[in-house]
């Protein structure tokens, strides 16, 4: 008489989701979404700053250069709020931020100045953008 061997559903869900994250196509998808679940129910993101405890930066001007080759200067801490994040196409994180940079440059756009800084090349940034 035979036995009949049961299979382990347990080993193979586990397979597969490590096998998933291993895959870098399905990797960078699921890291952005599980991200972007971290980014909308953080329950220890910070709180605002009272504005009499805020502190005022000595002010500069921030060099940079636009996607078109212009090289721009950015006045921080002069009398305007200054936006900026360090960000890459390859990164989950960042990626999984922008609709929360979206929504803040749809809120405050005018009122404020908005630097989104990378040192990849203009043209993989633009695909990026359009895409």
């Amino acid at each position: 008489m035979k036995k009949s061997k049961k299979v382990n559903w347990s080993n193979l869900v586990f397979i597969a989701i490590l096998a998933v994250f291993l895959i870098p196509q399905s990797r960078k998808f699921i890291q952005v979404g599980f991200n972007q679940l971290l980014v909308k129910y953080n329950p220890i993101a910070p709180d605002a700053i009272a504005q009499d405890e805020q502190i005022q930066l000595n002010p500069f001007d921030y060099r940079v250069r636009t996607l078109d080759g212009i090289d721009v200067n950015n006045p921080v801490g002069k009398g305007r709020v200054t936006f900026i994040s360090y960000w890459a196409t390859w990164c989950p994180p960042c990626i999984a931020e922008l609709p929360s940079i979206e929504k803040l440059y749809a809120d405050y756009g005018n009122k404020m100045t908005f630097l989104i800084i990378t040192n990849e090349d203009p043209q993989k940034v633009e695909k990026f953008v359009n895409k």
